[in-house]
């Protein structure tokens, strides 16, 4: 997996970043996750669906305080409605299954303290291109047939905050967006600026980097 991922980092950056500082690293953890639009009771976000993240990544340095990175990502995503103790709200659960692949640029800063340089935070933005593996809706009796589908790709906009327990341990906290819709309105209905349901995403993963 190491090897695939550097390659594509290659495949991406060219020649440039030979001469560059390459370093590999694992990501593992969850995130809490929404489907803008698709809560048909009251339409908000409340983020009670629970995901997995995991994955490889590769950065490439090129000074000590800026970097590129390539991750490649396997992420759950989807939408939960638990029933309330009324009854009034119905049960429903939206599974997405994504393989994605965020670009990101890291910025670390430099932070004194005591008169001392603490290079423990890092600063990420960038997009991600996301690529829908599976799809499934469930309702209180089980799994149930989707009335519109969702599109096999997405686009995604990051910006996180990365926390260096370590030089090799990292946790990372990120926010993620879609910026195209990943399923259109019923009849393709157009609201102001709403064109669809939408990705949100709030991961929590730690990292470790090989040396």
């Amino acid at each position: 997996m190491k090897k695939i991922a550097l390659l594509c980092f290659l495949f991406l950056f060219g020649g440039r970043v030979l001469a560059q500082k390459f370093s590999v690293g694992i990501i593992a953890g969850l995130a809490s996750t929404d489907v803008n639009g698709f809560d048909m009771v009251d339409g908000d976000e409340d983020f009670n669906r629970i995901g997995v993240v995991a994955g490889i990544f590769v950065n490439c340095s090129f000074n000590d305080r800026t970097s590129v990175q390539m991750e490649l990502l396997y992420a759950t995503k989807g939408s939960l409605q638990p029933t309330d103790s009324t009854n009034t709200l119905p049960y429903f659960k939206l599974v997405l299954d994504y393989m994605e692949v965020p670009v990101l640029f890291k910025y670390k800063m430099h932070i004194w303290v005591n008169k001392e340089s603490l290079d423990k935070l890092e600063l990420e933005v960038g997009p991600s291109f996301g690529f829908l593996v599976s799809s499934t809706q469930y309702n209180f009796s089980g799994p149930v047939a989707f009335d519109r589908e969702f599109n096999k790709s997405d686009i995604l906009f990051n910006l996180g905050l990365n926390y260096y327990f370590s030089k090799d341990f990292s946790l990372d906290i990120r926010f993620a967006n879609s910026v195209v819709p990943i399923r259109p309105n019923p009849g393709n209905t157009i609201y102001y600026l709403d064109n669809g349901e939408y990705n949100t995403t709030f991961s929590y993963t730690l990292r470790y980097t090989f040396r």
